[in-house]
């Protein structure tokens, strides 16, 4: 098991400082994908509510959280209206990039406010962003990642053009196991295995260089069978007529991290709100939709090294908010 170890820390800004933090939207309306034909109660599934909750939690990562009362919630001030991804520096401290500025934000959880911006470039589209050997890393949708040597101010920034095969780049994290990045593309034209498959690419922190091809790939049809088969709801969407409702699970990643304890990969799909874990193979091992009124645009995605989960959501009209939630399954 992967485990990554978080210490708290003052607001000091260097790199030994990040060293020792990190050490210390179109509408949805859930529905069963077993229901769409059937009228029955509980997706014409035969279940009882208690059986059918019962289903859905056996076997599923993504259920060892619950998303409809988190341990915590943080309203974002209105700089982080545009949040796109998170990483957590201690207990207290969250760094955060939003889409329109080369600024890195620290935001204090206890003080509830940002307690210091570190920029490294200007304007860009900004959208993953992670921590590795006491640097700061951060992906731009178009492909470039930017290395920084540390959170103090003015740090010495490195590029990497990663011509990966998408145009829309927006999940990144941290894989220590395999000493790697993890990079998933939001675009999904067709790959080698067609259209149904959503590819994961590696960028291998030893020779700082993308690796060749996608090191998992996950299947949309997997995890619709997944949901189908723990009779959990998927997105619905109305069709062209503009009349009747039809199951629509289009899986964008927006966000993507590893389990510091179990070491599933767990991917954010903003336009779906849904959640997916998967093992390293690609093998599906967890999904949950999430309530769009209280995930509005979920972006950003971290996990504290006891395996509680960080989920930030843009504002999209409303607050920007940040959540805690508590891993049901974490040893103490």
């Amino acid at each position: 098991m992967l485990m990554l170890a978080v210490q708290a820390c003052g607001l000091q800004r260097s790199t030994d400082s990040l060293n020792a933090r990190q050490h210390a939207q179109p509408s949805t309306t859930p529905t069963s994908e077993s229901s769409l034909d059937s009228t029955t109660d509980n997706g014409g599934s035969g279940l009882s509510p208690a059986d059918t909750a019962a289903k859905a939690h056996l076997g599923n990562s993504a259920l060892d959280y619950d998303f409809e009362q988190p341990d915590s919630r943080w309203p974002l001030p209105r700089d982080l209206n545009e949040i796109s991804d998170i990483a957590v520096l201690s207990e207290s401290e969250v760094a955060c990039v939003q889409d329109e500025r080369g600024v890195v934000f620290v935001y204090d959880t206890r003080q509830k406010r940002i307690s210091d911006e570190v920029r490294f470039a200007t304007k860009g589209d900004f959208e993953g962003l992670t921590i590795a050997d006491s640097k700061l890393f951060v992906l731009r949708s178009d492909g470039l990642l930017f290395e920084l040597s540390s959170l103090r101010h003015h740090p010495s920034v490195q590029t990497y053009e990663l011509h990966l095969p998408f145009k829309e780049s927006e999940g990144l994290c941290l894989d220590a196991k395999h000493d790697r990045l993890l990079i998933a593309p939001k675009s999904h034209e067709q790959t080698e295995n067609g259209k149904d498959m959503r590819p994961i690419y590696a960028f291998d922190l030893r020779k700082r260089a993308l690796v060749e091809g996608p090191v998992l790939e996950l299947s949309v049809h997997d995890i619709r069978h997944f949901a189908k088969h723990h009779d959990l709801p998927v997105p619905r969407r109305v069709k062209r007529d503009g009349q009747t409702m039809h199951a629509s699970l289009r899986f964008k990643p927006s966000a993507i991290a590893v389990h510091p304890v179990t070491g599933e990969v767990f991917i954010l799909s903003s336009v779906d709100h849904v959640l997916v874990s998967c093992t390293q193979a690609g093998s599906i091992t967890g999904y949950a939709l999430l309530d769009a009124s209280s995930y509005r645009q979920p972006e950003g995605i971290a996990f504290f090294s006891n395996g509680d989960m960080l989920i930030s959501s843009e504002g999209a009209g409303k607050e920007p908010m940040l959540v805690r939630l508590r891993w049901k399954q974490q040893v103490h």
